[in-house]
């Protein structure tokens, strides 16, 4: 999950300043309420951890070991905790305009990484959510019917969140 690290005193530096930290999808769980709350507690654990130990630990770790440790380090203690990241970006709740043409649409985007083959990636905008889905074809050959897997997924927890009548 990534999570910001740009503290307030870092207002003025250019660019994201972003860490991560690990939390399981729990896809074990057939429930999809059950699913969501185990999630969002391994979130808010996540964040709690990361804050106690500095956002920064990683990014301090990579500047004091040696380039070679380092990159041991990255490839056998941290990418193997990592195979999809989940982020989302909170747009705007008012319609914006550019020249008084109104942006209608907006299409978030990601890359897949070294390692990192799914990314998912959620920009709220205007009382609108657009969740987009980037896979590596070589790690995931048929995106198609994950997209299927992930609307049909989406269904069955809105139907397990709406009241029963």
């Amino acid at each position: 999950m990534p999570i910001s690290v740009r503290g307030a005193e870092k207002v003025t530096t250019p660019g994201n300043q972003v860490g991560g930290a690990a939390v399981r999808l729990y896809s074990n769980l057939a429930d999809p309420l059950a699913r969501l709350h185990a999630v969002h507690d391994d979130a808010m654990a996540a964040k709690h951890g990361s804050q106690a130990l500095g956002h920064d630990l990683l990014e301090q770790i990579m500047d004091d070991l040696p380039h070679s440790v380092a990159e041991s380090f990255v490839r056998y203690a941290v990418v193997p905790q990592v195979n999809v990241t989940v982020s989302n970006l909170r747009g705007p709740d008012v319609p914006l305009y550019v020249a008084g043409a109104r942006l209608v649409h907006f299409y978030p985007l990601n890359i897949a990484t070294d390692y990192i083959g799914l990314t998912h990636t959620a920009f709220s905008y205007d009382g609108s959510l657009w969740v987009a889905a980037v896979a590596c074809r070589n790690m995931m050959p048929d995106p198609a019917f994950y997209a299927d897997c992930l609307r049909a997924s989406f269904d069955e927890l809105i139907a397990a969140a709406l009241p029963r009548p």
